[in-house]
């Protein structure tokens, strides 16, 4: 019988040393986990993620942001809003004398403002433009970020006004970050074909894997915060951004699909972009690496290049 007191002592340590040291420890970054959550996730207060720029202490952001307006001031854009499981959900449209119009998507934080800056490229090409304010973001309904999960059916909802009430033929969606998963997600899960193209500036393999390398870069805690933080994404809107992710809808896009990716960019990784272009089975595909730019930071490092790759590929594929 000595091995089974011997057990009862084994074990009576373990749970001795989980009570003192293991379980104070995760409520403790449980508790960190949630801040961070509805720092990053969450639209509490309502004037949270509004129409000003995002971040003023980044001269890169506040100059994508002013030039964006500055270019928009003579633009003939119309107010146009959709209703979307519920949300009231606002944009602005440029008819640009074309068949074809792009959505800009812009990344988590940001409205339609910032957006006009991704619309010139497409403008010179001749295209109609629709910006507009994501879920939850600028003048747009909502409370959670979802990661594009939930977003996405908004998308579709927009592609089908501009195809139903502005005679659109084709739609091109140009995702930032974020607005590039739900991209995918809207081509992916399209029940018509909504959908001619995509450009997806710095896509990522799953939002877990993009917001690590954000914890990192940021020098915030990574483990057990991240995990954590997912946990409290999934308990309050039910999504899963493990089976909901980009890796496990690419295969299915068979349009064309530029990806556009920044040698500088902190947050998706040499090994994330290779997983996330092999994962695309598109017989159209096309990647693109820059030398400059942060995240998303491509266009404002080299406006030139940027531009020129948009209009060519776009060209390519008679859009």
């Amino acid at each position: 019988m000595e091995w089974y007191f011997i057990l009862l002592i084994v074990v009576g340590i373990i749970v001795l040393i989980f009570c003192i040291f293991v379980l104070p420890f995760l409520l403790y970054t449980l508790k960190i986990a949630k801040k961070v959550y509805f720092t990053f996730l969450v639209r509490e207060p309502k004037e949270k993620w509004g129409r000003e720029c995002s971040d003023t202490s980044n001269i890169e952001q506040v100059t994508m942001y002013e030039t964006g307006i500055k270019w928009s001031l003579d633009k003939n854009f119309i107010d146009v809003s959709i209703t979307s499981e519920g949300f009231r959900l606002v944009g602005k449209y440029l008819d640009n004398n074309s068949s074809t119009c792009v959505i800009i998507i812009p990344g988590r934080t940001e409205s339609l403002l910032y957006s006009y800056y991704f619309s010139i490229p497409y403008y010179n090409h001749g295209t109609n433009v629709l910006v507009i304010d994501n879920r939850s973001h600028g003048e747009s309904d909502g409370y959670f970020d979802t990661i594009g999960v939930d977003e996405y059916k908004d998308i579709q909802a927009w592609a089908k006004l501009l195809k139903n009430k502005f005679n659109n033929k084709k739609i091109i969606l140009h995702g930032i970050c974020i607005g590039a998963a739900t991209a995918v997600f809207a081509c992916a899960k399209q029940d018509e074909d909504l959908i001619n193209c995509i450009v997806a500036d710095g896509l990522f393999t799953n939002f877990y894997d993009i917001f690590k390398n954000h914890m990192i870069a940021d020098h915030h805690p990574v483990f057990p915060v991240c995990k954590e933080v997912m946990y409290y994404l999934k308990k309050y809107t039910k999504a899963d951004i493990y089976k909901e992710c980009p890796l496990n809808y690419l295969p299915s896009i068979n349009i064309p699909i530029l990806f556009l990716y920044s040698d500088e960019d902190k947050f998706v990784l040499d090994d994330m972009k290779k997983r996330v272009f092999a994962a695309c089975k598109s017989n159209n595909k096309e990647r693109n690496d820059f030398k400059k730019g942060a995240h998303s930071h491509i266009r404002i490092n080299q406006p030139e290049q940027y531009d020129k790759t948009i209009d060519c590929f776009l060209t390519n594929h008679d859009l």
